[in-house]
């Protein structure tokens, strides 16, 4: 349990990261040249990313529960994985009403499970 617990933290801290990474990408535009012009959209993905921590940690929850059934059942294949991430996202999503997380849940799955992975050693077909 605690190798999940793991995943999940390293998971989550790892798309704080990447949406922050995101921001200073587009704030170093704009600063060298006054406006990000066609990397603005970035500003939005990386807001999207770095704040999707406060609800995830929902969907992180629900999926180390079913990426360890899958794991028991050795069908944890990526996808699988990815399959179950979409499951995930559509009822989380459907929960909080943020249908985002439909679209973010099938990468943070497989994400998790890689990094669980790396923790533990399992070997995901």
């Amino acid at each position: 349990m605690l190798q999940h617990l793991a995943a999940i933290l390293i998971t989550m801290i790892a798309t704080f990261l990447l949406g922050w990474c995101c921001l200073l990408v587009v704030w170093g535009i704009e600063t060298v040249f006054g406006a990000a012009g066609p990397f603005e959209s970035l500003t939005i993905l990386g807001t999207l990313t770095a704040f999707s921590v406060l609800f995830s940690w929902i969907g992180h929850i629900l999926g180390a529960v079913v990426l360890q059934l899958l794991h028991a059942r050795k069908i944890a294949g990526w996808a699988s994985v990815m399959l179950a991430g979409l499951g995930v996202g559509l009822v989380v999503g459907g929960l909080i009403s943020l249908p985002i997380a439909i679209l973010y849940a099938p990468v943070l799955a497989v994400f998790q499970a890689w990094v669980l992975r790396q923790i533990s050693r399992y070997r995901v077909q």
